[in-house]
C-alpha cells in the first residue's frame, strides 16, 4: 500500500487518537501508581512460565532418550 493511500485510509482515525490522548492527558498527571504487587504477579508468572517450561523441556528430553534406548536394545 503506498503512503498517500495509507494515510487517506488511516489518518483520519489517528488524528482522532491523538486528539483525544492529547485532551485526556491532563486527567492522569496527577495520579500515582503503586506497582510494586503487580511487578511481584508479574515476577510470578514468569517463574510460573519458566517452571513449565523446564518440566516440558525434561520430558522432551526423556521421551527422546527412551527412543534412543529402544532403538539401541533391538
Amino acid at each position: 500500500m503506498k503512503i498517500r493511500n495509507a494515510f487517506k485510509k488511516y489518518g483520519p482515525k489517528v488524528g482522532a487518537v491523538a486528539v483525544l490522548g492529547t485532551a485526556s492527558a491532563g486527567a492522569f498527571a496527577q495520579s500515582a501508581y503503586e506497582t510494586g504487587e503487580s511487578l511481584g504477579w508479574i515476577a510470578a508468572g514468569v517463574a510460573g512460565g519458566l517452571l513449565i517450561m523446564g518440566a516440558m523441556w525434561g520430558l522432551v528430553s526423556m521421551i527422546g532418550a527412551g527412543k534412543k534406548a529402544q532403538r539401541a536394545g533391538t
